[in-house]
């Protein structure tokens, strides 16, 4: 009995032998590890990366089963924010589920070692299944998250013709406005210019992206040039 340690009766007559009672011993297992804010969105954990504390991390079994519930906080061995921590786990299959922030988008899983990537499924926010031995420490089972980046600002009617935005200046709408892959120059978002902005005058754009490097195209309407 694992509470009791002892076996269920046993009797023997004389002569007799039981050779039939064992008792199996398992040392207690671990897994954790961190959520970290990928400032750059390549699903790695980089020098200058922050931990996130407050994150809800769930452990289930196999079957979906929700058998702990922790949140991140500042710890493990290096001691930053983001650690997170179950133990005391017998031997068997287990899934990590990490309950992304408001605010927060998972990042892309699996593009490295599994030491340093991020596990997470972007949709579900589980990890895969991990099995545990007896008295094994799994340290490897992260996620990484990131808040959505803007790109942005005005088109005006450069009067003076001096390329700078003079407080008389006022900014022009329905100009087309393209954000484009820095890399391959593809088309990913299209706007166009409008009344907006810390100010609310014309002349307004805004793109939400993911981190990443892009390219902002201005189409200039007839009879105007850049």
């Amino acid at each position: 009995n694992p509470t009791t340690g002892n076996s269920n009766p046993v009797t023997v007559t004389s002569g007799g032998s039981n050779q039939t009672i064992d008792a199996g011993l398992y040392q207690p297992a671990s897994l954790g590890n961190y959520v970290w804010e990928d400032l750059n969105k390549n699903g790695i954990q980089e020098a200058g990366e922050p931990g996130v504390n407050g994150v809800t991390v769930l452990l289930k079994n196999a079957g979906g089963t929700i058998l702990q519930t922790t949140v991140t906080v500042t710890g493990g061995p290096s001691f930053t924010a983001g650690y997170y921590q179950f133990t005391n786990l017998a031997p068997g299959d287990y899934i990590v589920m990490f309950m992304t922030p408001a605010g927060y988008n998972e990042t892309t899983p699996n593009t490295t070692a599994d030491t340093n990537d991020s596990d997470a499924d972007p949709t579900t926010g589980n990890a895969p299944v991990t099995n545990l031995v007896s008295g094994e420490s799994d340290q490897t089972i992260d996620a990484g998250i990131y808040r959505p980046a803007t790109i942005g600002d005005y088109v005006w009617r450069d009067t003076d013709g001096d390329g700078i935005q003079d407080p008389t200046e006022l900014g022009i709408n329905d100009v087309p406005v393209l954000l484009k892959d820095a890399t391959t120059l593809a088309v990913l978002q299209t706007t166009v210019t409008t009344n907006g902005g810390p100010t609310g005058g014309a002349g307004y754009y805004n793109f939400t992206v993911d981190p990443g490097t892009y390219v902002v195209m201005f189409m200039a309407p007839t009879g105007n040039t850049l």
